[in-house]
């Protein structure tokens, strides 16, 4: 797993925003409530309480009801840089 360095490595422009979303995970009931900070087309920043207990690939289910497959490509403590992955 990668650390977040200072660079700025994205893919495409990222917008600041301030969305709930849940962290769905395979074989968990409950799901783990995030914040989304920033979002682009290829990914998301999220603000979670603990990042190391996210397995590297999960569901996101953001406040507008779209639910995406998602690969964790950097952490934090309690942030998790995400990229989306393509729908199968």
């Amino acid at each position: 797993m990668i650390e977040r360095s200072d660079q700025d490595q994205r893919k495409s422009q990222r917008k600041r925003v301030f969305k709930g979303a849940d962290i769905i995970l395979f074989g968990r009931a409950a799901p783990i409530v995030c914040t989304v900070r920033d979002e682009s087309e290829t990914g998301v920043r999220l603000k979670v309480d603990e990042a190391m207990h996210i397995p590297e690939i999960f569901d996101l289910s953001i406040s507008n009801g779209r639910i995406q497959r998602c690969r964790v490509v950097w952490r934090t403590a309690n942030e998790i840089g995400a990229e989306f992955l393509p729908e199968r």
